[in-house]
């Protein structure tokens, strides 16, 4: 909550038992407050709510990093909020709450769950706080701006690499995330349209992994038991993949697997040419930044876009080593 300027009246004893306003303060009785409360607050910087689902997370880092970025670029504040795992919703609801009533001229956010936090999302609105939804959408209206990946787009791109390696025949498989998520739902659409092109493709299983490496790496086990013929694999998230690929190593067998996000750890094992065959490049950072521009932009009455699109690149060992020389994983904001 901001303050105003805090105009000081002292009340001094004189000799006769006669108050007077306060030369002590040192300033006078006819002398105007040096600025007004309005005046003030006017001039005091905007304070927005950034909230992550995982900062410990390669890829939420990242969006930290831009939204402290666009603060120190524009001269604003940001908080940040942040829950303990990727499907931390009772973390991102009550860090979302605290949010509200903290103050802040706007919140930017990663929900952990499209559907869980519409209620919470409501109460913001009805606070009259814009929020703009990092990554992952919400179900329902209320934002004033989504920025984020075209997850469909994006998996639809990693799943057509991912069937012409394989020459467009044999057994895949989804290492996935709960379709409660939109982020979830937008891969799953993407994946499920983009291997309909492929007839002679056959997906054996989608098993839940929820961004979880050693979830990704049992997962990957039982498939390999139960599919021995396994060609293929999509994972929904850089520890799924990695998860992943890590039990067709230790199985011995030869399985073409692509990942969501491009982390150090994906970009080495694509690297190494005996990893992940390729990755689908975020740029969190540029959804952070852009976020917090956003919300600037929306404080001040200026019209922002209702879906703003991070944009997403495909890597594989032709480009790993490029990105790793570089240094910014999830890309810097441009």
């Amino acid at each position: 909550m901001r303050q105003g300027a805090r105009s000081a009246i002292a009340v001094c004893a004189a000799l006769g038992a006669v108050f007077a306003l306060a030369s002590c303060s040192g300033q006078s009785a006819s002398e105007e407050p040096t600025a007004t409360s309005e005046e003030a607050a006017a001039e005091a910087p905007l304070k927005f709510a950034c909230i992550v689902k995982d900062q410990s997370a390669t890829f939420f880092a990242g969006m930290v990093a831009g939204c402290e970025q666009a603060a120190a670029e524009f001269g604003v504040e940001v908080t940040i909020l942040s829950g303990t795992a990727d499907q931390d919703i009772e973390g991102s609801i009550a860090n979302f709450e605290d949010a509200i009533t903290g103050g802040y001229d706007g919140i930017a956010i990663a929900p952990s769950d499209s559907v869980a936090l519409v209620p919470t999302l409501e109460k913001a609105v009805a606070a009259g706080i814009p929020v703009v939804a990092l990554d992952t959408p919400f179900d329902g209206p209320g934002t004033v701006s989504t920025v984020a990946t075209d997850n469909v787009a994006g998996a639809i791109a990693a799943t057509q690499y991912l069937a012409e390696a394989l020459g467009g025949k044999g057994k895949v498989a989804m290492l996935a995330c709960t379709l409660s998520i939109g982020t979830c739902k937008q891969l799953d659409t993407g994946f499920t349209e983009a291997i309909a092109a492929y007839p002679d493709i056959t997906v054996v299983g989608k098993p839940l992994t929820n961004g979880s490496r050693e979830e990704a790496f049992n997962a990957m086990q039982d498939l390999l038991t139960a599919h021995p013929d396994l060609a293929g694999f999509f994972a929904i998230a850089g520890p799924d993949g990695m998860g992943g690929i890590e039990a067709v190593q230790q199985s011995g067998k030869s399985v073409v697997g692509v990942s969501r996000n491009c982390a150090l750890d994906e970009l080495n094992s694509i690297n190494s040419g005996t990893g992940l065959r390729a990755c689908m490049a975020q740029f969190p950072k540029q959804m952070g930044y852009v976020g917090i521009k956003t919300l600037i932009d929306a404080a001040k009455g200026v019209a922002v876009s209702e879906n703003q699109d991070s944009g997403f690149l495909i890597l594989d060992k032709e480009r790993a080593q490029e990105f790793i020389d570089l240094g910014e994983f999830n890309g810097s904001p441009s």
